[in-house]
C-alpha cells in the first residue's frame, strides 16, 4: 500500500523483515556499504561546501556566498541540528523537520527550506540504519479497564461514525481563480550565466600546481539570459499540467489562453520549472475551493473499537514508548520526542483527563477520506464532566501551532476533517 492511502505510516506498514544468515553487526555494516556504494555521489558531510553557489527560493534563484554558507553551518551546530564531530545531521535536526519546528537565526530565516533540502541530500547513515528487533523490549497491551470506561464509549460513540463526501464548485470560478493566481505569484528563474576569469602568471612550483594554486582568479561577471535553453525540445505543455493537477486538458487550456502575455512568456525561460511551479499554484486554488465547498454526510456506519484490540504495538521505553495510567493501552508509543512524547507526558499529569488514546494509522485503521488524501487525527480525550467546557476532544499534535506555518495539503486535510466532525456530530 502507498503513500496515498497510509500518509505518514507508509514505512511503518511496509516493512522488510530480513532475517539474515550472519550476525546482526555484520548483515547491519554490509548493507550500509551497499547503500552507501550505490549511493557515493551523494555528500557525506554538512559543511560550508555543501551550500555554497545558486538556489531557488520561492521561484527567486540567490546566490549563497562561502561566508553565508559558513553562517549557515555554524547555525545549525549552534542549534543542535548537526554535530560538531562527523557533521551529520542529529535526531533534534529529524525530528524538528518532522515536525515543522526546524528555524535558523533571523538573518537566515529566507534560506531555511533550501537548507532543508541540501541537509537532506548528504548521505546519512542513521536514515539507513537497519532495526534489530530484540532492541523492542515492550509490547503494549490494551489496558481494558479504560478502554471500557463509560468516558470512552461516549467520546467514542461522538467522533467513529463514518462519513461520505460531495464536492460541488463552478468550473469557471476555478478557471478564473488559477488565472488570477498564475499572474500574480507565478515565479519563473531566468537563467544565469558565471564567468570567472583567470590567469597563470607562472609556475612557482610542481607542488604548488598540483594544488592547484597557480591559477589567480580574476574579474567575475554574471549575466542573465532571456532567450530558452534550448529550443528544440518539445514540451506537451497542457497534458503535463493536467497530469499534475487532473483538470481536463479544456479547463487547463481556458487557464493558460488566459494569462497575461508576459506570464505565458514565462515558459521559454524554464519550461521545467514553468510548468512545475503553475501545477502548485493551480493545486492550491483547486484545494482552497474544494475546501470551501465540501459537504460530509454520516453513514449508518461506525469504527469499531476493535482498531485497538486487533493491533500489535512493540517498541522500547524511553525511544518510542512510554508507561501510561490514563491510556487506552499500558503505553503510549510515539513519533516525536519534541512534540507527541511531552504532549502525552501533560495527559497524563492533567487532573481534567479521564482518558484518552492515540488513534492508530493502520490499513484498517480510524481515517477520513478527504478528496486529497485520507487524514487521521493524533489524539482522541475525554476530559471531566463539569471541569472544561468541552467534554470530548480530537486533537492534532503539530510542532506549530500557527496554520501559515503547515504545509497546504495538510491545512487542506485538517480543515476538511473539521467538517466531517461537524456533520458527523450533528447526527447523534
Amino acid at each position: 500500500m502507498d503513500e496515498s492511502v497510509l500518509g505518514s505510516d507508509v514505512q511503518r506498514v511496509n516493512e522488510l523483515t530480513v532475517i539474515a544468515s550472519e550476525s546482526y553487526k555484520e548483515f547491519t555494516v554490509g548493507i550500509q556499504r551497499q547503500i552507501a556504494a550505490s549511493i557515493g555521489d551523494r555528500p557525506v558531510k554538512v559543511n560550508s561546501d555543501l551550500f555554497v553557489g545558486s538556489i531557488k527560493i520561492a521561484g527567486e534563484t540567490l546566490a549563497i556566498s562561502k561566508d553565508i554558507a559558513e553562517e549557515i553551518v555554524f547555525d545549525l551546530i549552534s542549534g543542535g541540528y548537526i554535530n560538531r564531530g562527523d557533521r551529520l545531521p542529529t535526531d533534534k535536526y529529524r525530528e524538528a523537520k518532522d515536525s515543522g519546528t526546524f528555524e535558523l537565526s533571523e538573518p537566515l530565516k529566507k534560506y531555511e527550506q533550501a537548507v532543508i533540502e541540501m541537509v537532506d541530500s548528504v548521505f546519512d547513515p542513521k536514515a539507513y540504519k537497519t532495526k534489530d528487533a530484540r532492541d523492542d523490549n515492550v509490547m503494549a497491551k490494551v489496558n481494558q479497564k479504560n478502554l471500557g470506561r463509560d468516558e470512552f464509549i461516549s467520546l467514542w460513540n461522538q467522533i467513529s461514525r463514518k462519513t461520505a463526501y460531495m464536492v460541488s464548485f463552478d468550473s469557471n470560478e476555478l478557471i478564473n481563480n488559477c488565472i488570477k493566481a498564475l499572474d500574480k505569484d507565478l515565479k519563473v528563474s531566468n537563467i544565469l550565466v558565471v564567468v570567472e576569469e583567470g590567469s597563470l602568471d607562472k609556475i612557482n612550483s610542481k607542488d604548488s600546481m598540483e594544488k592547484g594554486e597557480g591559477f589567480s582568479v580574476g574579474a567575475k561577471k554574471v549575466s542573465e539570459i532571456d532567450t530558452a535553453a534550448n529550443t528544440s525540445v518539445k514540451y506537451d505543455l497542457i497534458g503535463k499540467i493536467v497530469d499534475g493537477t487532473n483538470l481536463t486538458r479544456s479547463a487547463v487550456t481556458q487557464i493558460l489562453k488566459g494569462v497575461k502575455e508576459k506570464t505565458f512568456n514565462k515558459f521559454k525561460g524554464s519550461p521545467e520549472e514553468f510548468i512545475t511551479n503553475s501545477v502548485k499554484l493551480i493545486n492550491q486554488e483547486k484545494t482552497s475551493m474544494i475546501v470551501q465547498s465540501i459537504v460530509y454526510s454520516p453513514l449508518d456506519e461506525s469504527y469499531s473499537t476493535k482498531i485497538f484490540t486487533s493491533v500489535t504495538l512493540k517498541g522500547k521505553v524511553g525511544v518510542n514508548m512510554m508507561p501510561s495510567e490514563r491510556n487506552v493501552f499500558d503505553y503510549v508509543q510515539y513519533d516525536s520526542t519534541t512534540v507527541e512524547l511531552p504532549f502525552a507526558q501533560q495527559l497524563e499529569k492533567s487532573g481534567d483527563v479521564v482518558v484518552y488514546a492515540k488513534i492508530l494509522v493502520r490499513d484498517k485503521g480510524f481515517k477520513i477520506c478527504t478528496p486529497v488524501g485520507n487524514y487521521t487525527p493524533d489524539w482522541a480525550i475525554a476530559f471531566k464532566e463539569g471541569n472544561i467546557k468541552h467534554i470530548y476532544f480530537v486533537a492534532e499534535t503539530k510542532g506549530s501551532l500557527s496554520s501559515s506555518d503547515l504545509k497546504g495539503i495538510e491545512n487542506a486535510k485538517t480543515a476538511c476533517a473539521k467538517k466531517h466532525f461537524e456533520a458527523s456530530a450533528a447526527r447523534i
